[in-house]
C-alpha cells in the first residue's frame, strides 16, 4: 500500500497538484477526523470524498463466521464510510461530492465472502 500512495502522490504530483498522505487505521474515529483536519488546513477546502476502505474474509459457510470475524468485516467495510463523511460534512457545501465504492460482489455475489 505504501508504495501504491507513493506512485500515484508522484503521479499527481507531476500533474502540478498537491498530494497529502496520510497513514492511519479508518477504523479510528479519532483518526478519521485527524485526517479530515489536515486536509482542511492544508487544502483550505474540501469538495469531494471518495470512501474507498474495505476488507474480505472467504468463507463459505455462514455458520463459520465468528462475532469477531464480522465485527471487523463491518469496523473496516463500513465504519469508516461514516467516520469520514461526519467528519468532512462541516466543510462540504452544496455541489460537493461523497462517492461512496462498494464491490462487484454487491450486485453478484460470492459464495467464498459470505460476509463481505
Amino acid at each position: 500500500e505504501d508504495k501504491d500512495a507513493l506512485e500515484t502522490k508522484a503521479l499527481v504530483e507531476k500533474e502540478g497538484q498537491q498530494c497529502l498522505l496520510i497513514s492511519g487505521d479508518l477504523k479510528d474515529e479519532k483518526f478519521c477526523k485527524s485526517a479530515i483536519k489536515k486536509c482542511q488546513t492544508l487544502f483550505k477546502k474540501i469538495n469531494i470524498i471518495v470512501n474507498n476502505a474495505a476488507i474480505q474474509f472467504p468463507q463459505t459457510e455462514l455458520e463459520k463466521i465468528t462475532p469477531a470475524q464480522l465485527q471487523k468485516t463491518f469496523e473496516t467495510n463500513i465504519y469508516p464510510y461514516f467516520y469520514i463523511t461526519k467528519a468532512a460534512l462541516p466543510f462540504l457545501k452544496e455541489g460537493d461530492t461523497i462517492i461512496n465504492t462498494s464491490s462487484v460482489t454487491a450486485y453478484r455475489g460470492s459464495e467464498h465472502l459470505v460476509d463481505y
